[in-house]
């Protein structure tokens, strides 16, 4: 038998009592039950029965006074509880060799000094069962008459002797925080408790989430973009700050390098292997989706998601080279879900990505997914497979080269293109000065538009965007082109998300959905880009010029400049002098047109 040294193990302690994070703890359903059925069994320190919530606990004692504690408490119990095992162990050591005294004189005797008799005494109880006599007897000697050293107060006959070595431990204000002492006693007298034990840890909301009077705000119409340009313009680095610009240590940016070898949505979701048994192969993406899910519904249930929490930041998803693989296959389930998501009265509802019955074959998919201690979350999903989270948002860059694939109108009907070099471009004569800076973006709460969400807005019953989305219309009817209910709902929630209080900021909203949701779908030679009008057979650029130098008056003269919505200056001021980028891009097409007989929108 070996006794160890108290004094190394009170300052042990101490010091990882120290370097606890402080944080919000919530405690699994397991480990409530554990407690509940330890206190109803043993009666633990007059503790008669307990009261949860989420980060706090409600003790009741058998004379019905409440004692209240946060969760973290418990948490440090924890820790704490570990320093009892060697005290125990002396103490019950203490007691034995003492058990034909009176234990309080004895110890109030020792602890003065041990006189030549006591210490023959111990030694002749060590050499008799089995203890080191030099090196155990020094150690135990410590515990009986040095104090000081392992943090004692009280007398070691006293049931309640450890109270005072573990609040030094802890470095804890005795008077209010005693409470940490007896819950570590329980730990320590109960391996159910420890083992059940599995505490999950909130971080405080960052100060930038969802805080437009902080930062200068903005709320994407769509939770799926495309950022399309050249190599080494920033696309990637674009996600990343974004994600960094929230202040929780990056833990909401996940990148993806996609394969050219991606066929199916297993590749980016999972697969089931049935090598060495039955097992569901979770990825990197799905655990990341898993993530935003724990800080965005923190109290669903079985049943429902409960309340949402939508100050959280978003969670960025960052598909890397998004189209070295073709999109419309291994992102298909995606895709689809992705237009089932609804926020109505408050409340966020989704089909499942997951089905449920995939959360069944495997019985280690719960810890994969780090579901182990959410319970709430893990039932839900359990009856409803994993839905889109609210917070995600899901960005791909690509580039168009030999080496990639092409989008179909499928994937730009459902996405926010982002044309790189035209929102964001590079500036080489500020390379060394300040630089223009992409505005903070978030995730939206609506999906589907209404008069209400436009009402604060310079056209607030939508008509002037509906005129101008039929106006564009009309020249795409009869061409693979057309557009149907639901870009003129996307229309609207540009308009709902960018809120433009006059007409040529309402235009500058109109320009950048030409940019993001019409464009993009129109390629082609001669003569799939032939249309035919009143006037006679022509061009559909130059139909669509014509109309938008009506519809874009205010912006589409070269004389004339607008508001960027994407990005702001250095300082954080408004920039208004670019000029119409529809205009632009529409000239660059025809020229491409002119000189190979095909264009496109991507580079």
């Amino acid at each position: 038998m070996a006794l160890i040294d108290l004094s190394n193990k009170f300052q042990e302690i101490k010091l990882a009592a120290e370097q606890v994070r402080f944080a919000d703890v919530r405690l699994t359903t397991n480990f409530q039950r554990a407690f509940e059925q330890y206190i109803s069994e043993n009666a633990a320190n007059g503790y008669s029965s307990v009261e949860w919530a989420d980060f706090s606990t409600k003790i009741i004692t058998s004379t019905n006074k409440s004692i209240f504690l946060p969760n973290y408490w418990f948490y440090l119990a924890s820790k704490l509880a570990e320093y009892l095992d060697g005290l125990s162990k002396q103490r019950e050591l203490f007691k034995q060799i003492f058990s034909n005294e009176n234990l309080n004189s004895a110890a109030t005797e020792l602890r003065n000094e041990i006189s030549e008799i006591r210490e023959q005494e111990i030694k002749t109880f060590f050499n008799a069962n089995g203890y080191n006599d030099d090196e155990d007897y020094n150690h135990f000697s410590g515990f009986l008459s040095d104090y000081s050293s392992w943090g004692g107060g009280k007398t070691i006959d006293r049931d309640d002797y450890y109270v005072s070595p573990l609040m030094k431990a802890g470095n804890l204000l005795a008077e209010t925080q005693s409470a940490v002492a007896e819950i570590s006693k329980i730990f320590f007298n109960s391996p159910e408790i420890r083992q059940a034990f599995h505490p999950t840890f909130t971080k405080p909301k960052p100060i930038l989430a969802l805080a437009p009077e902080q930062k200068n705000l903005s709320i994407l119409p769509k939770p799926f973009i495309l950022l399309a340009g050249i190599s080494g313009t920033g696309k990637t680095r674009f996600v990343r700050e974004q994600a960094h610009a929230h202040g929780v240590d990056n833990i909401n940016f996940c990148q993806i390098p996609v394969r050219p070898d991606w066929h199916e949505p297993s590749d980016l979701l999972g697969y089931v292997s049935r090598i060495s048994g039955t097992k569901y192969i979770a990825t990197k993406a799905l655990q990341f989706m898993i993530d935003a899910w724990r800080v965005v519904a923190p109290n669903a249930n079985a049943t429902s998601l409960g309340e949402l929490d939508l100050t959280v930041p978003p969670y960025w998803l960052c598909l890397d080279e998004m189209n070295l693989a073709p999109v419309e296959q291994y992102f298909a389930d995606y895709l689809s879900v992705l237009e089932s998501r609804k926020f109505r009265n408050g409340e966020y509802s989704c089909e499942p990505l997951l089905d449920k019955s995939i959360l069944t074959i495997d019985a280690g998919i719960r810890t994969d997914l780090g579901l182990q201690d959410d319970d709430g979350l893990w039932e839900y999903f359990l009856n409803h497979g994993i839905p889109l989270p609210p917070n995600l948002i899901v960005a791909g860059t690509v580039n168009m080269d030999e080496t990639t694939h092409g989008f179909s109108r499928k994937v730009i009907d459902r996405a926010l293109t982002i044309d790189f070099g035209e929102f964001f471009p590079n500036d080489y004569s500020k390379f060394f000065t300040d630089q223009d800076i992409p505005k903070l973006f978030s995730y939206g709460q609506i999906t589907q538009a209404s008069q209400s969400d436009l009402s604060s807005s310079v056209d607030p019953d939508g008509q002037k965007t509906i005129n101008f989305l039929d106006a564009i219309n009309k020249i795409l009817k009869q061409t693979p082109f057309e557009l149907a209910y639901r870009a003129l709902n996307e229309l609207l929630l540009h308009v709902a998300c960018f809120n433009p209080q006059d007409e040529v900021t309402l235009q500058a909203v109109w320009d950048d959905f030409l940019m993001s949701k019409i464009l993009p779908r129109i390629d082609g030679d001669d003569d799939k880009l032939r249309v035919v009008s009143e006037t006679g057979a022509e061009n559909l650029l130059d139909a669509l010029s014509t109309a938008l130098e009506s519809q874009l008056s205010d912006i589409w003269s070269t004389e004339k400049t607008r508001k960027d919505l994407f990005r702001e200056a250095h300082d954080g001021s408004d920039i208004n002098n670019i000029p119409c980028r529809s205009r632009n891009k529409l000239e660059w097409m025809k020229n491409r047109l002119e000189a190979n007989t095909f264009t496109s929108f991507w580079p």
